[in-house]
């Protein structure tokens, strides 16, 4: 299945679609309407892009669009703020909308295998976030504010381009169940 009926939209009672392992490749407009949603399984499809009104979807609380073609997010993705679990791994993504830190319930961020060169500053204000998954990617730093997620217990930055971490990861490297920094450009000469 490569496409979806303008029909769906009607489906508007729906709590859970399951659409992972096709080839779909866009999403109609009327997908929006589906407003009931809490859980929304996108992976592994062709997707290239979002409907503008994508971020709608203020039940949503699990979502995942992981292993698709997306190169970019728009700004008002951000405003699904129930989001508690968010992937977006193995995309195509350079960079990640400000407005993903209004997601303040986030507890889940899978971010691996992207293109990203940077992060938001602001990331830090995602205080319910425990998982936060950006290996793979193209970071030559982090944002200081990443030391400000005191909830956080497992972050993955390997196989990146980093040459120094933020100070402020000493605010909360001891209360982390997993830290990983292995394959970057953190000691000259590596």
């Amino acid at each position: 299945m490569d496409t979806l009926p303008e029909s769906i939209g009607s489906l508007n009672q729906l709590t859970d679609l399951f659409l992972e392992n096709n080839q779909i490749n866009t999403l109609p407009a009327t997908f929006a309407d589906l407003s009931n949603l809490i859980e929304l399984r996108l992976y592994s499809n062709k997707l290239a892009e979002l409907p503008e009104s994508f971020g709608g979807f203020e039940d949503l609380l699990d979502l995942y669009l992981n292993d698709n073609l997306l190169s970019r997010l728009s700004d008002n993705f951000g405003s699904m703020n129930n989001l508690k679990r968010l992937r977006l791994n193995s995309n195509k993504l350079d960079s990640v909308p400000v407005s993903i830190v209004n997601m303040s319930n986030l507890e889940q961020l899978w971010l691996q295998n992207n293109q990203l060169a940077n992060l938001p500053d602001e990331i830090g204000v995602l205080d319910s976030l425990v998982i936060l998954k950006i290996d793979n990617n193209i970071l030559e730093s982090i944002p200081g504010s990443v030391g400000s997620l005191e909830n956080l217990k497992e972050l993955n930055l390997d196989n990146n381009e980093l040459i120094s971490l933020p100070e402020s990861l000493c605010n909360i490297y001891n209360d982390l169940d997993f830290f990983s920094v292995s394959n970057n450009k953190l000691c000259p000469g590596s």
